[in-house]
């Protein structure tokens, strides 16, 4: 400051102070500090300037953590409020997202702003990403637009918990990553520049939307900076959808799209599925392991020691499970044979579940979901909103696993049970008052919405041209106007189920077959051919298992199998073309081991995700021999080519399910009204 000519003199002091940002706004009575008076003056100058001095300018990089708890101090612990309650015309806030630490940075800073006495200031926060279209923050975003002129966004991408790639394919790093030193935080992050004037008090805010999405961090920060000598940015102006809660990022969105119902408002009833928690102990590959497993468990005789040396960490404690209490209170029932479940765990890769129902053993038991549970109703499986991308959901007739879907998984079952009566058993279609109307209008029987619905959620030019929409909440199912088209699109949406319910009893065989025909050595023994050791998976922190590079080198199609992709092409009244393009132009070799191995896999089917996860992959990494304890069984490498197979008919069905929503499209409705 003496430098540029304003030196501080003995009756002044640099304005910076040590405070707790986030309280101290509003007049309060503090216990007074006896011990250091330095404190209580600085305390009392910030003040000062908190709540009286003039503020026109709030910046800063304000610290993120979603799992920060409850404010101690009640003027921090109300600082979102204003933002949980519904706005009129948007979606209600829901989940954990305003748990974050920097929405409290936020909130305090709007509000100061817009306390000004001459209606100017200027916020300008780096932070994390998550409330430009989070489904937690529609009333947050609505109070800007309402306090604001103009809202500046520069989305800095750099997502590390998605795995978020640049458009040139390579991983985006966070903006934060230097080389050689840790980065801290892997959540994506923009810069929000919120401008209040005049302007503010009479119209909505404008607001403008860029992105910076190279790859390399230095790369990213560069453009930053460029970017500030530009003296007319190129932002781009958004469009904001009430009905999709106001997102702060582009959405591409179909014309008639918002005017068709959410899965929920087809399907009245959901469930969650059940979390296991302590995989390790209560489910297994193998029935026999689990059940061998179990009886250990709730044997008195077999000790804590040794059952946790048998499943490390089965008997630690934590905030929700008394793990000595548990088993004691177990092995006086003793084990129960008819609690063993077989278990969705994950899509294509089926478990089994010691299901216990009176304690805290399984994280979330879902009580009521199972009550509902049979094995002969197909339950849909999807999440309301996906990190990633979007995937379609998924089918099976087996107890879900919540983690169906990395998101956690809702399950839709396509009938549900009534109220009991003595000796009776009540079921009834899962169908919500509107859908009824609708199906009994068009004069068709009620499962053909169940699988309507799952054929198009599976429809490529429906994810396209609704990619921005079916990221930011439950997606919404045009309504044939006719039973015809109906009929048609169930049809394709009961052929889909057939190839994603594991136990469903499709076999695809002939031309079918040299997709993952398994190759094994000549000379060698089927045990040690069968092993599964490429790097597939490794033991991650406590029962994690996390995917490994494995070996799945990339190779064009020879022309053998060009001639072979032509068939099945035919069969399925395509060109080599279409299949090609719907199958990828390549394929990979997926190793066993050194020498074992699955040939041709298209390139497409490889990369093929369910849940947020990479199918073929996240089996694999499961079952790598150190994990697995055992080289695979014949009947599980088989497997692996049959789901190859049901993937690559999926893939196949592309053409047929676009062909399907086209014909709905010009006369697609909504729920009737009453």
């Amino acid at each position: 400051m003496e430098t540029a000519g304003a030196p501080l003199t003995d009756n002044h002091r640099a304005g910076v102070y040590l405070t707790n940002a986030l309280t101290g706004w509003v007049p309060e009575e503090h216990p007074q500090s006896v011990i250091f008076e330095e404190f209580r003056r600085e305390r009392e100058d910030s003040e000062q300037i908190k709540q009286q001095g003039p503020i026109l300018v709030i910046l800063g990089n304000p610290p993120y953590n979603g799992y920060a708890g409850i404010a101690k101090i009640e003027e921090e612990r109300d600082l979102t409020n204003e933002y949980r309650t519904p706005v009129e015309g948007l979606p209600a806030p829901q989940g954990q997202g305003l748990n974050d630490l920097y929405i409290r940075f936020f909130r305090i800073a709007e509000r100061r702003i817009a306390e000004n006495a001459d209606g100017k200031g200027i916020v300008c926060f780096i932070s994390n990403y998550s409330w430009l279209d989070g489904l937690s923050h529609p009333t947050m975003r609505h109070k800007y637009l309402e306090t604001f002129a103009d809202i500046y966004i520069d989305n800095l991408h750099g997502d590390r918990k998605i795995s978020e790639y640049a458009p040139d394919g390579r991983t985006s790093e966070t903006v934060f990553a230097v080389t050689g030193t840790s980065v801290g935080i892997r959540i994506g992050t923009a810069i929000s520049t919120l401008v209040r004037n005049a302007r503010s008090r009479h119209e909505p805010a404008a607001l403008h939307y860029r992105d910076f999405d190279d790859a390399r961090a230095s790369e990213r920060r560069e453009a930053l900076t460029r970017s500030i000598a530009t003296h007319e940015p190129r932002y781009s102006s958004l469009r904001l959808s009430s009905t999709l809660g106001l997102p702060f990022k582009p959405r591409v969105v179909a014309t008639d799209y918002l005017k068709w119902p959410r899965v929920p408002e087809l399907f009245h009833e959901s469930f969650p599925g059940v979390q296991s928690g302590r995989d390790d102990l209560v489910t297994d590959i193998s029935r026999e392991d689990l059940e061998k497993r179990m009886r250990d468990y709730l044997n008195p005789k077999f000790s804590h020691a040794d059952m946790d040396a048998l499943v490390p960490g089965t008997m630690i404690d934590t905030k929700r499970f008394q793990a000595t209490e548990v088993r004691v209170a177990l092995q006086t029932r003793g084990f129960r044979p008819w609690q063993i479940l077989q278990l969705a765990y994950r899509p294509y890769d089926n478990r089994w579940l010691y299901w216990e129902p009176t304690t805290k053993l399984l994280d979330e038991k879902r009580e009521e979901y199972v009550r509902q549970y049979r094995t002969d109703v197909p339950i849909m499986y999807l999440a309301q909103k996906n990190r990633k991308a979007f995937d379609p959901p998924g089918i099976t007739t087996l107890l879900a696993n919540r983690h169906l879907n990395e998101r956690g998984a809702n399950i839709f079952p396509m009938s549900t049970m009534g109220e009991p009566l003595p000796g009776h058993v009540e079921s009834r279609m899962n169908v919500s008052e509107a859908a009824a109307r609708y199906l009994n209008e068009i004069k068709i029987e009620y499962p053909s919405l169940f699988f309507h619905s799952l054929a198009v959620l599976h429809t490529p030019q429906y994810r396209t041209e609704n990619s921005g929409a079916l990221m930011s909440d439950w997606p919404r199912i045009p309504l044939p106007a006719t039973a015809d088209l109906l009929a048609h699109s169930a049809a394709l949406g009961r052929r889909l189920a057939e190839l994603l319910d594991v136990e469903s009893s499709i076999r695809l065989t002939g031309e079918w077959s040299f997709f993952a025909a398994l190759k094994l050595p000549k000379s060698s023994d089927l045990e040690n051919a069968l092993k599964l050791t490429a790097g597939w998976g490794y033991r991650g922190q406590g029962s994690t298992v996390m995917p490994g590079q494995g070996l799945s080198p990339e190779r064009q199609w020879s022309a053998v199998e060009r001639e072979k992709l032509a068939a099945l092409a035919t069969a399925q009244s395509l060109t080599l073309e279409d299949a090609l393009a719907l199958l990828g132009e390549s394929c990979v070799d997926v190793h066993l081991n050194g020498e074992s191995l699955w040939p041709a896999i298209p390139i497409n089917v490889w990369n093929y995700t369910l849940g947020g996860y990479q199918v073929l992959k996240k089996w694999l990494s499961y079952r790598e021999f150190p994990l697995l304890g055992r080289p695979l069984r014949s009947e599980e490498a088989a497997y692996v080519a049959q789901v190859v197979r049901r993937i690559a008919a999926i893939l196949l069905l592309g053409p047929a399910l676009d062909a399907s929503y086209l014909a709905i499209l010009p006369t697609a409705t909504g729920l009737p009204t009453v």
